[in-house]
């Protein structure tokens, strides 16, 4: 009899432990593992960018920052009308004046008609005062529309880079244009990268997916294809300027 009672009292402890078994199978996930699950969450999550300069600052080794963006001059009293940018590199004052789509720099003139053109692109057009200049040590890039542009002829921006620009070897470039920036340019082996974009339109589509952009480089007077390239997909329809990239 006693026996028995024993094995009962044993049975009724295990039975006891079950409940608390059970809530123990039911803890979260310990806090060690979290973040692990959102790394690889955010890993495959690619980035909105809001406008191409935003995703221009990511790319490796540029030529120009923010920095080197120089402001437009007001013309004042006793000095001759027109528009200037002023800046000081390697401890020398330098200035850029743009006369109708004409560039000097230092009173060193470089026609828009004598430029190096990409192929496809045309003579370019007088920026005047909205034209966007940035200048460093080893170049000046002008960006801009011209105030004629309307429609969807302002995604095409002019982008003249002047390289040696302070030694009479200057030369001037006229760049691939299509959603184009001074801050898209990049020091690659043997040369200066730029980028060549092109729209991805599927056949019978009413508007294009998004835009590759194909990396070049100056080399010399030519203009050479790498390997590189970038594929920005538009979020929302008939916004060009908002995309993600990989």
């Amino acid at each position: 009899m006693c026996s028995m009672l024993i094995r009962m009292n044993r049975c009724l402890a295990v039975l006891s432990l079950i409940p608390a078994l059970a809530s123990a199978s039911e803890l979260p996930t310990p806090a060690s593992a979290a973040p692990q699950a959102a790394a690889s969450e955010s890993s495959t999550t690619a980035r909105v960018y809001d406008g191409y300069d935003a995703f221009f600052l990511t790319l490796p080794s540029r030529l120009f920052d923010e920095a080197d963006k120089r402001p437009h001059k007001v013309v004042g009293m006793n000095e001759p009308a027109g528009d200037f940018w002023t800046w000081t590199s390697a401890g020398k004052a330098h200035v850029l004046e743009m006369r109708e789509a004409d560039a000097l720099v230092d009173g060193r003139r470089l026609r828009a008609a004598r430029a190096t053109r990409f192929p496809g692109e045309f003579t370019a057009p007088a920026l005047g005062s909205t034209a966007r200049v940035y200048a460093n040590d080893i170049a000046v890039c002008i960006e801009g529309v011209p105030g004629s542009a309307s429609g969807t002829s302002v995604r095409h921006i002019q982008v003249s880079l002047i390289l040696q620009p302070y030694s009479p070897k200057a030369r001037r470039y006229e760049l691939a244009g299509l959603f184009a920036g001074c801050l898209s340019l990049t020091r690659v082996p043997e040369g200066i990268g730029f980028l060549r974009g092109a729209y991805r339109w599927p056949e019978g589509a009413p508007s294009p997916l998004g835009v590759t952009m194909e990396q070049w480089r100056l080399q010399g007077a030519t203009f050479v294809r790498t390997s590189q390239t970038w594929s920005m997909t538009f979020t929302e329809p008939d916004n060009v300027y908002r995309f993600t990239s990989p």
